[in-house]
């Protein structure tokens, strides 16, 4: 039949580009997500990792260049591992929190981002605890505190972004941390 060659080849070779295009977007997405963790890590044991955060910048960069694949499958995930880290290192290190148009990422794997912070906040509190730090621990959880009104005055329907689980894992972190804090500050008393 005439044309069905063409266009078949047309259409095997646009499926081409569409399956190198995911798998791109699936190696940058693992990357960033490790980048990410280690970026945490160092945060928490506050060491320095700025080529860690340049190196995932530019793959973050690349990932969403690619267009509409970088919205589906491990991509969106691993945009928000990226806000997670780079949310929690400028609260540690600047008090401030970037938003998503800095970051260079869509508004729902930063709003996820945000609300995962609060898990990664909670984390650097106890340490301070830990370590009989009780004032360290009471500014970090006073951040903390502000990023938890802040995501837990979202309304967004699930159907447009999952936020509502993330917003009762949050509000149990929260529970959690001040009635440690307040477990700390009775036995700093005594």
């Amino acid at each position: 039949m005439e044309g069905l060659k063409e266009s078949m080849d047309a259409a095997i070779d646009e499926m081409r580009q569409r399956e190198n295009l995911r798998e791109t977007s699936i190696q940058l997405s693992r990357r960033i997500t490790r980048l990410s963790k280690m970026v945490i890590h160092s945060t928490h044991l506050g060491e320095p990792c700025d080529d860690r955060v340049d190196e995932m910048i530019g793959m973050v960069r690349e990932l969403t260049s690619l267009g509409s694949v970088s919205e589906t499958g491990p991509a969106p995930d691993a945009l928000g591992e990226y806000a997670e880290a780079m949310i929690l290192r400028d609260i540690v290190s600047h008090g401030r929190v970037p938003g998503h148009s800095a970051l260079g990422i869509p508004a729902g794997p930063w709003l996820l981002g945000l609300a995962d912070s609060e898990g990664e906040l909670r984390r650097m509190i106890t340490g301070y605890l830990m370590n009989g730090d009780i004032q360290s621990a009471r500014m970090m959880f006073t951040k903390m505190e502000i990023v938890h009104d802040t995501v837990m005055m979202l309304d967004i329907p699930d159907a447009v972004l999952s936020m509502r689980r993330k917003q009762d894992i949050a509000r149990g972190l929260m529970d959690k941390t001040r009635s440690e804090l307040l477990m700390a500050k009775i036995m700093d008393v005594q």
